[in-house]
């Protein structure tokens, strides 16, 4: 279809720029509606550690010795996750391990694969409402979380990372892990209790 000068200011004044308003009020309507839902959050993340798996085999423990032989952690440019915050959250995790359960949070991504977290039985429910408000709220922590980018449920007007989006999030106040896949979440699992069975002198190979 071809446009004469007058038809194509019409168009960008009437339709681009209604379009582009309605775009608009709609983001800043959830804006206003993820602000109102936090305020009633018992649970809020604010220090969340973005990472990737490093193979791509989905069931493979062979290579497993802990967390950090699973996961690739991004630099998060922030002192909050420097001078041991990771260890410190994995310490609190493994001392209170028989606590902990693998949990499917419900959370679906593009390809309709669940996301899990790994997180205390005691707050599950807490933890369920935080993870679900992360996945669909791209502000509001330190550094950047791209989870709702990765599982597209958020909207993205952005073009995606030329090295994709992370697919393991760990939140290191909270002390809880996420990820997509029942498979990744168990790898994640036996990580920890690798570190779990260290820590008590205990020897699984």
């Amino acid at each position: 279809m071809f446009f004469n000068l007058d038809e194509r200011k019409y168009y960008h004044r009437n339709v681009f720029n209604g379009l582009w308003k309605e775009k608009t009020e709609n983001r800043i309507s959830k804006i206003i509606g993820i602000k109102k839902n936090i305020k009633n959050l018992k649970m809020k993340s604010w220090l969340i550690q973005r990472g990737r798996f490093k193979g791509q085999d989905t069931r493979l423990t062979n290579d497993i010795v802990n967390i950090d032989s699973l996961i690739r952690f991004d630099y998060m440019g922030s002192a909050e996750f420097e001078w041991g915050a990771l260890p410190k959250s994995i310490n609190r995790i493994t001392k209170d391990w028989d606590n902990y359960r693998v949990v499917g949070t419900g959370i679906k991504d593009k390809k309709k694969r669940e996301l899990f977290t790994i997180c205390n039985k005691n707050r599950v429910e807490d933890t369920l409402a935080c993870i679900d408000h992360v996945s669909k709220t791209p502000y509001g922590y330190k550094e950047w979380c791209d989870m709702g980018w990765s599982l597209s449920t958020i909207e993205n007007i952005f073009s995606q990372p030329s090295s994709g989006y992370n697919d393991f999030w760990w939140d290191i106040e909270n002390d809880w892990m996420a990820c997509v896949g029942i498979d990744r979440i168990n790898q994640v699992k036996y990580a920890v209790e690798l570190t779990v069975n260290e820590k008590e002198g205990v020897t699984n190979k």
